[in-house]
């Protein structure tokens, strides 16, 4: 997505498309914020996680559609090191830990539990929703962004698996 959103001039980046988010930035600092939230909690209660969760910024925005991180470039560094830290977090956590409750607390308010498999699932899927709406917006703008045809070929840096 990064490769493709290169591409992009940055006024078309920043530009507000009436998005909750203002943005194809603004998506992408919600995104990205998103994930930060759920690794440093993450980490305050599975011990697995907590060296993981050291090694993302302590991102506190004022209100939803602050944008922390004001340019694709200042994003991206940020980006792919949470990305490298989820991947990362995956595999540090032994199967046993999937199936134990989580606490948090909701943003509509109120403590709420759920189980780790089922908060990460949620951090997958909000992701691909977030991807998803960033697409949206690349094809209004007129953008070729087919960035998700991972079956149909290999990106630079991304080897095809061999089955």
């Amino acid at each position: 997505m990064i490769q493709v959103l290169e591409k992009v001039p940055p006024g078309k980046v920043t530009q507000d498309v009436g998005a909750y988010y203002k943005s194809i930035l603004g998506i992408l600092n919600h995104m990205l914020l998103s994930n930060i939230y759920w690794i440093r909690h993450l980490g305050k209660y599975v011990q697995e996680i907590a060296p993981i969760a050291e090694q993302v910024p302590d991102a506190r925005p004022n209100s939803p559609t602050d944008l922390l991180w004001p340019t694709l470039g200042a994003l991206k560094p940020v980006l792919l090191n949470v990305d490298h830290q989820i991947r990362n977090l995956v595999q540090v956590l032994p199967e046993n830990r999937f199936s134990e409750p989580v606490k948090y607390s909701s943003s509509k308010g109120g403590e709420k539990t759920m189980i780790l498999w089922q908060v990460l699932q949620h951090l997958f899927n909000h992701h691909t929703h977030n991807r998803g709406q960033v697409a949206v917006l690349l094809d209004q703008l007129g953008v070729e962004n087919d960035y998700s045809s991972i079956l149909w070929r290999t990106y630079e840096g991304f080897p095809s698996a061999k089955i």
